[in-house]
């Protein structure tokens, strides 16, 4: 009949797999995460980064900001990631700055707290073939 699988198994191969079909590349960092964490906890995790990269998009997003807050984002722990939001949402003047000046205010604090990690907060795109 096969083997059983917990509901955790489950939930963490399927992604897995799925990915691994996709040809995208799986963070072990992450499947290790939520394996240790457990998946509704992992979950959670998830859903305030997202509301995070939402509330950052929204609101500091100059047009040309979008990858950087996603790869920041996923890379930066979520402590990291809440302490930069209490430090923009207690700027006295970040309203009075312009959109560009607000996006680049938020992208050097992600960009600081990342060489503090020692993460490179940059695309690695492959070259097209033409």
């Amino acid at each position: 009949m096969g083997q059983a699988f917990s509901k955790q198994s489950l939930f963490v191969t399927g992604p897995k797999e799925s990915l691994k079909t996709q040809g995208t590349r799986v963070k072990k960092k992450d499947l290790k995460k939520q394996e240790e964490a457990g998946a509704e906890a992992y979950q959670r995790e998830q859903k305030e980064k997202t509301d995070i990269l939402s509330w950052l998009l929204e609101n500091y997003n100059d047009g040309r900001k979008k990858s950087f807050f996603c790869l920041a984002v996923n890379l930066l722990e979520l402590q990291e990631l809440r302490r930069i939001r209490q430090q923009i949402s207690q700027h006295e003047e970040i309203n009075r700055l312009t959109i560009k000046e607000k996006a680049a205010f938020v992208s050097r604090l992600l960009q600081d707290q990342a060489d503090k990690n020692q993460i490179v907060l940059k695309l690695r795109r492959k070259k097209r073939q033409t």
